[in-house]
């Protein structure tokens, strides 16, 4: 009974905050592991990239870049949190890790689903596929593994089958679509940004259902 109590008054606060701000649930994290040692102003103008992208469907991202040894974890606070539905991760795998997982100039990158359903939550992005692209159409590095990144997080919050004919989940990427890219056009569809938005707000509240079940 209590945590029933407890859930209903999680789901009680929670709607009482969307309709003070509906966008309030409409935000999720990104840790990034660059495993590719990509460096920090180009993951940086990738973020930013990417967060653009996610501000067009009305979805917040926050881009953390997050340390790979235990070492390092006591410098970053923000990424010592579990991941979750709506804490994702991202890795930015070097060009021995990316050959090795099969991925190419037009496999760019994989988005791992449980076995068993469940949410989406870690994503793999090849570092030097992105590079590739970038030096063959003569476009910045940073903003082709923004786009990349947006691609792959796309696949975690639409789910398996996600590829689609028009618009940034469209593969492979050629000249029509990287000259969208060069110009900042390249970006979900509609219908797409309406699946997303459904997506978080479901992660929102099955992560406050977790936390009033533990409580």
């Amino acid at each position: 009974m209590k945590t029933l109590i407890g859930s209903w008054v999680l789901l009680a606060l929670a709607g009482a905050l969307q309709a003070k701000d509906p966008e309030l649930k409409l935000k999720i994290q990104v840790f990034v592991y660059n495993y590719a040692g990509v460096s920090s102003e180009t993951l940086a103008q990738a973020g930013r990239e990417a967060a653009r992208i996610y501000d067009r469907t009305g979805i917040q991202t926050e881009w953390l870049d997050c340390p790979l040894t235990p070492d390092e974890a006591a410098q970053y606070p923000a990424c010592q949190l579990p991941l979750s539905p709506t804490r994702l991760a991202i890795r930015v795998l070097s060009r021995n890790m990316a050959k090795r997982m099969g991925l190419s100039r037009t496999t760019i990158g994989s988005a791992l689903f449980p076995e068993y359903g469940g949410y989406g939550i870690v994503a793999h992005v090849c570092a030097y596929c992105a590079e590739d692209l970038a030096e063959r159409h003569t476009a910045a590095y940073g903003v082709i593994l923004g786009y990349v990144m947006a691609h792959e997080l796309g696949h975690l919050l639409l789910g398996v089958g996600s590829h689609a004919p028009t618009g940034l989940m469209h593969v492979p990427w050629n000249k029509k679509e990287l000259d969208s890219i060069a110009k900042g056009w390249l970006l979900f569809t509609s219908r797409e940004g309406d699946t997303m938005r459904r997506q978080v707000s479901a992660r929102f509240r099955d992560v406050l259902l977790a936390d009033a079940s533990r409580n």
